[in-house]
């Protein structure tokens, strides 16, 4: 398989990880991770959580992925991703998981509906122009929530047996975080 295009990953290294079978040394080697976030995880579909991890319409749990805060929340619509920082300051939105519904920034009290969009801002005679929460574009496909392209459902499909795969009546039971010296 070629592996192009490689702007952050040397040519000696890129060899070297070509000719041997994988080593040590290629699980702490950092250009190599680098050159993976950028060449595999940023144009595919990234693992965000399960469906289940928000259950009820109003749950909401912020979630860490690829070194980024985002908030996972049940809305009448289904399951939607945003970053998790209010527009108006970037204070962190929610810190634990809870259910409720609105979202509300602990700092200026902005208040969002469970879609986004903003639904109150105090002390502001107009309503801000940067007003609703960025969304992530992402696929919920067989219980998982991924971010990544709009094709992914198709592009998958073909990859692997939808029924071997299907991850939706599983039961949400914990998620462990540890850092490891490795990537």
């Amino acid at each position: 398989a070629r592996l192009l295009p490689l702007p952050l990953l040397p040519l000696v290294t890129l060899q070297r990880c070509m000719d041997a079978l994988p080593q040590t040394s290629w699980y702490l080697e950092h250009t190599l991770l680098d050159w993976e976030r950028m060449t595999l995880f940023r144009e595919g579909p990234v693992y965000v959580g399960h469906e289940r991890m928000v259950p009820k319409i109003g749950d909401q749990r912020p979630v860490t992925v690829n070194g980024q805060t985002l908030l996972m929340v049940r809305g009448p619509g289904g399951v939607e991703v945003f970053h998790n920082v209010c527009r108006h300051r970037q204070a962190t939105l929610v810190t634990d998981p809870s259910n409720a519904r609105h979202i509300q920034c602990p700092f200026h009290r902005w208040t969002y509906d469970l879609e986004g969009s903003l639904l109150g801002a105090p002390h502001f005679p107009t309503q801000p122009s940067c007003r609703d929460l960025l969304k992530v574009p992402t696929t919920t496909w067989n219980g998982l929530v991924l971010a990544g392209p709009a094709a992914f459902r198709k592009d998958f499909s073909s990859w692997a047996p939808t029924d071997v795969f299907d991850f939706s009546r599983y039961t949400f039971g914990n998620v462990v975080e540890m850092e490891c010296r490795q990537n």
